[in-house]
C-alpha cells in the first residue's frame, strides 16, 4: 500500500471511529477511489458498496441498521450526493459525510487534497503543493501517487511513469524504447521530460517536441558529446563547432550515461540503432582521424573501422607494443561483440602484428645468436618465446585471411596493405633464418650433437611406453614443431605432456620420415635408390619405401597386440569391428597422411584448413584414445615444411645435374654435379644414412627448377620448419571435475536472427547451481547444416585456443558462478541450408551443452 492510500485508509477509520453513529458515507463522483474501494477492507468495519442499484444497497444496509448493536459501517457511493436523489437521506442524516470540496478538510476527499496532506510530511510544503496540482491538472491518478514514496526532488508526474526521477535512468528507460510514450502523452509530461534532460546533459530544445523528436536529439547530443569528449587532442575541423558541456559535471553525466547504455546487454540493441543514425547525421565516414585521436573512443561503428585502418597503418610501419596491445583490447570491446566482422578484422590485425613483432625480434636475435647449429635449432624449438613462433603467427594470419570476407570491410586496403607487409617480413626472416641456420650446419658438417634423432623416436619413447601399459603412437603428414605445440597447449589441462623436438632425418621428405619413425631405424639404417626416381630407408637388409612396406615392418618387429588404424577411420567413432579391436591391442598406430597429398596438388586453400583441421582431429583422436585405455599416447612426423608465398622466378636455383636419384623443390639426391653458391651440398654419411649419395638443399629458402609439384609448399631442405620433428608424450591427467554438468545452466545466444553474411556471432553464458567452486569445461561450437559443420570459429572475447578450435571458458571475477560472457565469431566455410543448428559441445567428453534448434540462413550459395 502507497502513503497515499495509506494516509486515507487510515483518515476513513478515524471518521468511523470518531463519528458518533460510527457510520460513513463516501460519495465519489469524479471515480478516483473505485479501484481503492473495491479492496478496502477495515477490521470490525462492514464495507458496503453501490453498485447500480439503490434498492439492493438499502436491502444490504436495512438489516445492519435494525439490529441492536449499532454498526461501524462505510458506505461507498461513486456519484455526487445530489445525484442519489435522496435515495440515502436517512443515513445522510446520522452519517459522516465525505466527498470532494467537504467543508471539514479531514472529511475533503477530493484527491489533490489528500495527496497535499498525505505527502507533505514527505515531500515538504513546496514539493506537495506541485504534485497536487499535477492532480488538479488530471496529470496524476491515485495509484501514480502511491507510486511516489519520494521523488528525489525529481518530478511526481515522472516519477509515475519511469519509476524513478534519475535523469540517467530515465534517459536510458526512455531512449531504448517507446513504450513509455503513450504515458508521456497522456500526462502531458513532454516538457517536463525535455526540462529534465536539459538540466542533467547541459542541453536546450525547441519547443512542441513529440516524444520521437526528443529521443532522436537526446541520443544525437549524448552520443556526439560522448564521441567529442573521447577524441584526444583537438577535434578535426569539421567537428569544431560541436561545443561540448563547458560543466565539468554535466560533461561527466553525459559520458557517464553513454557508457552504462553500451555496457547494458538489455539496452544495446537501441544503441546501434542511435549509433548508426548519429555517425551518419555526423558524415563521420567523410573525416580522417589519426590513431592518437580514436584510441580511446567506441561511441561508432564508422570510427571503430577507422580506427582498425590506422592501426593497421601503424603496425605496417612499426609492430609497436601499445598497438598490438590497442588490437588485441579491440578483440573484446563493444562493437567486435556486436559486430563480427569487425571482430574477425581486429583478430587478423592483431596476428598480423604479432607477425611482424616476431619477425622483429628473430632478426635482432640472429644478429648475436652463436652460429652453431644446435644453438639454432633450440632458440628455434625450446624456450618460453621460441623462433617457431613466427610459423604459428603465419599459419593463423593465413589461416584467417583465406576465410576472411574483404567485402564485408570498407576501406580494407590496409588490412591488405597489412598482410602483404606481413608475408613478406615472414619470407625475409624466414630465408635468414634458413640461410644461417644451414650455413652453421655445413661448418658443422652435419653434425647436431645434444640433440635426439627422429630415428631414435620408437625406441627411446615407444617401447619405454609400451612396457608399461597401453599405448597409442600417433604419426602425422606434416606436423609442423609449431602445430605440435600449439595442440599441447591445447590438451595442458587434460594432459601431463612433454614436447621435445627432435633432428629429422634427411632428406625430409615423406618415404625417409616416416620409415625413420618405425622399430629399427635407430641402427643399421641407410637411404638407397627405391627406382622410379624415388629413394627410401634401408634398415639392415628390409627396404621401406611406401606405406605398405612400413606397416609391413612395423607389424614383424612388434610382439605385442597391434592395431594399425588410419586417423578418418578412428573418427567420429571406429567401426563395431574396430572398436573390437582397438579394446584388445596394447599398441594402438594410427596414421594420417593428407597435408602433403593435398599441398603437392597445389589445393592451397584445401590444405591450409586441412592443416588446421588435423590439429583439431588429433585433439579428438587423442581423447578418444584415452576412452581406450591408452596411459601414453606418442604424437610424431615425417617431417615439417614451409608454407609460405609463391615462389618467384629468382628463388628457383638449377639442381646441381650429375646422375640424379631424386629431386624435389627443397632437396637433391644423386651423385657427382656441380656445386654452387646457390646451394649447400653435404653427403650422407655425415648424417649417418649413406655412403655414396648426396644432397643439396637451396640455402635459403629457394627452391629448385621442378616440373610440376606445388608452388608454395615445400619441404626436403635443412631448414629447421622442415628439419625440427616434434615428439608429445601425453599422459592423461587425473580428472574429477568438482561441478557436475548437470549442476550448470549453459546459455547459447545468436548475435543475429539470421544468418546473413559468412561471419556469425554467439554468446556463450552459465551459472552454475552446484555448492562448490566452479570450474567451467572447455568447449567447443559447431554451426550445423545438412548434416555437417559448416563454421570454424575464428574470434572470441577471450579464450580461443587457435589449434584446437575450442573456448576456454573463466568465471566471473565478482560471481565465480557465472562464466564471464564470451562472444565468438564463427566464419561460415562450408555448403550451407537453408536453416542451421548452433551446438554447444563440451571438448573433452563431446557432451551437448546447449543448443539453438534452429536458425535461418539467408547466404547466397557459397
Amino acid at each position: 500500500m502507497g502513503i497515499v492510500t495509506d494516509y486515507l485508509r487510515k483518515t476513513i477509520a478515524r471518521q468511523i471511529e470518531e463519528h458518533e453513529s460510527h457510520i460513513v458515507l463516501w460519495f465519489d463522483p469524479e471515480r478516483h477511489y473505485t479501484a481503492f474501494a473495491q479492496s478496502l477492507s477495515l477490521p470490525g468495519v462492514t464495507v458496503a458498496r453501490y453498485e447500480g442499484s439503490f434498492f439492493a444497497l438499502r436491502h444490504a444496509i436495512d438489516d445492519l441498521l435494525k439490529g441492536d448493536d449499532p454498526p461501524r459501517l462505510l458506505v461507498y457511493v461513486p456519484l455526487a450526493e445530489e445525484d442519489t436523489h435522496d435515495a440515502l437521506s436517512e443515513l445522510a442524516a446520522t452519517a459522516a459525510i465525505l466527498k470532494p470540496g467537504q467543508g471539514s478538510t479531514q472529511r475533503n476527499t477530493r484527491l489533490s487534497v489528500v495527496a497535499r496532506r498525505a505527502l507533505r510530511p514527505v515531500l515538504g510544503d513546496e514539493k506537495a503543493d506541485e504534485v497536487a496540482r499535477q492532480v488538479e491538472a488530471d496529470r496524476l491518478s491515485l495509484a501514480d501517487l502511491d507510486q511516489l514514496g519520494s521523488v528525489d526532488g525529481g518530478s511526481a508526474v515522472i516519477k509515475t511513469i519511469f519509476g524513478t526521477t534519475d535523469p540517467q535512468d530515465v534517459a536510458l528507460a526512455f531512449l531504448d524504447t517507446e513504450r513509455h510514450d503513450e504515458k508521456i502523452i497522456a500526462r502531458k509530461a513532454i516538457d517536463e521530460l525535455a526540462q529534465l534532460f536539459g538540466r542533467a546533459f547541459g542541453v536546450t530544445w525547441p519547443g512542441n517536441l513529440e516524444c520521437s523528436g526528443l529521443r532522436i536529439r537526446l541520443a544525437r547530443h549524448l552520443l556526439t558529446v560522448e564521441f567529442l569528449a573521447s577524441l584526444t587532442g583537438t577535434p578535426p575541423p569539421e567537428l569544431a563547432t560541436i561545443r561540448l558541456p563547458t560543466d565539468p559535471e554535466v560533461l561527466e553525466a553525459c559520458t557517464a550515461l553513454v557508457r552504462a547504455w553500451r555496457l547494458r546487454r538489455d539496452l544495446q540493441s537501441s544503441y546501434v540503432t542511435h549509433a548508426k543514425r548519429v555517425e551518419q547525421e555526423l558524415r563521420l565516414d567523410s573525416i580522417s582521424f589519426t590513431l592518437a585521436e580514436l584510441r580511446n573512443s567506441e561511441t561508432f561503428a564508422i570510427t571503430e573501422q577507422a580506427l582498425q585502418s590506422v592501426v593497421e597503418q601503424a603496425l605496417i610501419g612499426q609492430p609497436a607494443e601499445e598497438t598490438l596491445d590497442l588490437a588485441q583490447t579491440r578483440i573484446t570491446g563493444f562493437w567486435s561483440e556486436r559486430c563480427p566482422a569487425i571482430q574477425a578484422r581486429w583478430a587478423l590485425t592483431h596476428t598480423a602484428g604479432l607477425l611482424l613483432r616476431e619477425a622483429a625480434r628473430i632478426e635482432r636475435e640472429l644478429k648475436v645468436t652463436p652460429a652453431d647449429p644446435v644453438v639454432l635449432l633450440r632458440a628455434y624449438a625450446e624456450g618460453e618465446q621460441p623462433w617457431c613462433l613466427l610459423d604459428t603467427y603465419q599459419r593463423n594470419l593465413e589461416r584467417r585471411w583465406h576465410t576472411f570476407e574483404l567485402s564485408d570491410q570498407p576501406a580494407s586496403q590496409t588490412l591488405e596493405n597489412l598482410v602483404t607487409r606481413a608475408r613478406q617480413r615472414y619470407m625475409e626472416v624466414g630465408d635468414l633464418l634458413a640461410c644461417t641456420f644451414t650455413r652453421a650446419l655445413a661448418r658443422s658438417k652435419g653434425a647436431l650433437p645434444g640433440l635426439s634423432r627422429q630415428r631414435d623416436t620408437f625406441v627411446s619413447c615407444v617401447r619405454p611406453a609400451l612396457a608399461k601399459g597401453k599405448t597409442a603412437y600417433v604419426l602425422v603428414d606434416a606436423l609442423r614443431f609449431e602445430m605440435a605445440r600449439e595442440l599441447q597447449h591445447g590438451l595442458n589441462n587434460e594432459y601431463q605432456s612433454q614436447l621435445t623436438v627432435a633432428v629429422g632425418a634427411v632428406p625430409t621428405i615423406t618415404e625417409i620420415g616416416m620409415a625413420s619413425l618405425m622399430p629399427g631405424a635407430e641402427g643399421d639404417a641407410h637411404i638407397v635408390p627405391a627406382g622410379e626416381g624415388k629413394v627410401g630407408l634401408q634398415i639392415g637388409n628390409v627396404l621401406l619405401k611406401d606405406r605398405q612396406s612400413r606397416l609391413n615392418w612395423l607389424r614383424k618387429q612388434v610382439n605385442e597386440p597391434l592395431v594399425i588404424a588410419e586417423l578418418e577411420e578412428m573418427l567420429p567413432k571406429p567401426s563395431p569391428a574396430l572398436d573390437s579391436k582397438l579394446q584388445q591391442a596394447r599398441l594402438i598406430v594410427v596414421t594420417s597422411q593428407e597435408i602433403d597429398e593435398l599441398a603437392e596438388r597445389d589445393n592451397i586453400r584445401l590444405a591450409r584448413k586441412v592443416m588446421d583441421d588435423v590439429l583439431v582431429d588429433l585433439a579428438r583422436l587423442v581423447r578418444k584414445l584415452r576412452e581406450y585405455g591408452c596411459e601414453t599416447i606418442i604424437i610424431a612426423a615425417d617431417h615439417g615444411y614451409l608454407f609460405g608465398d609463391e615462389l618467384d622466378s629468382s628463388m628457383k636455383i638449377d639442381p646441381p645435374g650429375g646422375k640424379t636419384i631424386d629431386l624435389h623443390r627443397r632437396v637433391w639426391i644423386g651423385r657427382g654435379g656441380a656445386d654452387s653458391d646457390a646451394y649447400l651440398r653435404f653427403s650422407l654419411a655425415s648424417f649417418g644414412l649413406g655412403d655414396d649419395l648426396d644432397i643439396a638443399v637451396p640455402r635459403g629458402l629457394g627452391a629448385f627448377k621442378v616440373s610440376g609439384g606445388a608452388r608454395a609448399y615445400f619441404h626436403g631442405g635443412l631448414a629447421p620448419q622442415e628439419l625440427a620433428i616434434p615428439v608429445l608424450t601425453l599422459q592423461p591427467a587425473p580428472t574429477g571435475r568438482l561441478t557436475p554438468p548437470d549442476a550448470i545452466q549453459w546459455s547459447l545466444v545468436p548475435g543475429t536472427k539470421k544468418i546473413a553474411t559468412r561471419f556469425f556471432s554467439v554468446q556463450i553464458t552459465a551459472r552454475s547451481n552446484g555448492l562448490f567452486e566452479f570450474h567451467p569445461p572447455r568447449v567447443r561450437i559447431e554451426v550445423r547444416s545438412k548434416g555437417a559443420n559448416i563454421a570454424e570459429p575464428v574470434s572470441a572475447t577471450y579464450g580461443l585456443v587457435e589449434g584446437t578450435q575450442e573456448i576456454e571458458l573463466r568465471t566471473q571475477t565478482n560471481d565465480p558462478k557465472s562464466v564471464e560472457p564470451n562472444t565468438v565469431t564463427m566464419m561460415i566455410s562450408g555448403e550451407a541450408g537453408k536453416t542451421a543448428t548452433v551446438h554447444l559441445l563440451d571438448a573433452e567428453t563431446g557432451r551437448e551443452l546447449a543448443k539453438i534448434e534452429k536458425i535461418d540462413i539467408t547466404l547466397l550459395a557459397l
